[in-house]
């Protein structure tokens, strides 16, 4: 990893500070904000031990968790009754008076999205069937892999789901993050049985389809019904 010395040609303390005014210091960001997205800032870096300058342009800020959304459905995907969903703002505005789960609030006030992570995936809650006893009081889990497969968005979460492990879907969860009974790393589910329980939750809850349309191929039942923002029936 690159080490950052200076910014604009003015150097960068150990504690990430730059001088300002006298005796005073700043966050070395104070020298970002001073230029305009698309403007070239150059940088003193040491990369593998060796000094460099390096142009960088300024983009945009590349939130990980998306700001408030209007007229927009929220996505889902429903599996073994495990409803997952991308964190929002949307979502988050469920709580009142910044009482959502401390960890996705922190996602999403300094959150920022990567190659490897372009949104924070979780699961909201678990529709109850006899396939997923002894996980019925997850909320608000983030998931961090399935199948052995890294999460970076909702899709491949879809895909993650076409490649068991053998005889069983395994999903492995951010302990430190959500509410509920997320005392475990794992969700371990049949695999040969995860889809005909899938098709029998999606008609107890009256849930047409397993996945929102921006999802693309769907699995779509004849029950009636929508599923909301909070994983549930809305008739």
């Amino acid at each position: 990893q690159d080490v950052v010395t200076s910014l604009a040609g003015t150097p960068i303390a150990d504690n990430g500070t730059v001088p300002f005014r006298s005796d005073d210091r700043l966050n070395f960001s104070y020298i970002v904000s001073r230029y305009q997205m698309g403007q070239t800032l150059r940088a003193g870096i040491l990369r593998k031990g060796k000094p460099q300058t390096v142009a960088l342009t300024l983009k945009p800020f590349d939130n990980l968790v998306p700001g408030p959304q209007y007229d927009v459905r929220p996505s889902y995907y429903i599996f073994g009754g495990l409803v997952f969903m991308p964190l929002t703002a949307n979502y988050l505005s469920l709580w009142k008076n910044g009482t959502a789960p401390s960890q996705l609030e922190n996602y999403y006030e300094n959150g920022m999205a990567t190659r490897d992570r372009k949104e924070i995936v979780f699961i909201n809650e678990v529709l109850p069937h006899d396939l997923n006893v002894g996980y019925h009081g997850l909320k608000q889990a983030v998931v961090v892999q399935v199948n052995g497969r890294p999460i970076s968005e909702l899709k491949d979460v879809v895909e993650a789901f076409r490649h068991p492990l053998g005889s069983f879907h395994l999903v492995e969860l951010d302990h430190a993050a959500g509410e509920g009974d997320n005392f475990g790393n794992w969700i371990v589910l049949d695999a040969k049985e995860a889809k005909a329980a899938t098709e029998e939750i999606l008609k107890s809850f009256g849930i047409p389809k397993d996945r929102s349309d921006d999802l693309g191929e769907e699995s779509v039942l004849s029950a009636p019904g929508t599923i909301d923002a909070q994983g549930e029936r809305d008739p």
